[in-house]
């Protein structure tokens, strides 16, 4: 329906494609990976090593956005992993655990933050949701 009505809100600049490729690929090995850590290792397992996605993401911040790492944002992603671990009870749990699962997952923290630091960069360059949306999945 958009299609017909709002064709404006498809149009990409062609020296953006690249970004919506990138951004494309990090959402699908956000899945792909996040499937194969759940099919390795417990959820449980799989979904932490998915929210070390904070910590890539502070690091791409640096690079990409010459943001600074700051006491609070370390103090905030120590306190935010420390609550997840302590909320699923991995520590204490005797489910499955194997090393590929385990990097998988961490694999889709990584895609995760690609994800989320590509999604500022395309919103950053006045585009709609819409058309990030219909990109990533075009990918």
């Amino acid at each position: 329906m958009l299609l017909a009505f709002k064709r404006e809100t498809f149009r990409i600049r062609a020296k953006d494609l690249w970004l919506f490729i990138v951004f494309g690929f990090a959402k699908f090995g956000l899945d792909g990976f996040y499937m194969y850590a759940v099919n390795n290792t417990s959820l449980v397992s799989a979904n932490l090593m998915q929210l070390l996605s904070p910590y890539f993401a502070l690091v791409i911040s640096l690079f990409v956005f010459k943001e600074s790492i700051t006491v609070k944002k370390i103090l905030a992603v120590l306190i935010a992993i420390s609550g997840c671990i302590l909320a699923t009870g991995i520590l204490f749990s005797d489910s499955p655990v194997t090393n590929e699962g385990m990097f998988a997952g961490a694999l889709s923290g990584l895609c995760d933050a690609i994800f989320i630091t590509g999604s500022k960069i395309i919103m950053d360059r006045r585009y709609s949701p819409l058309t990030a949306l219909f990109y990533t999945f075009l990918f």
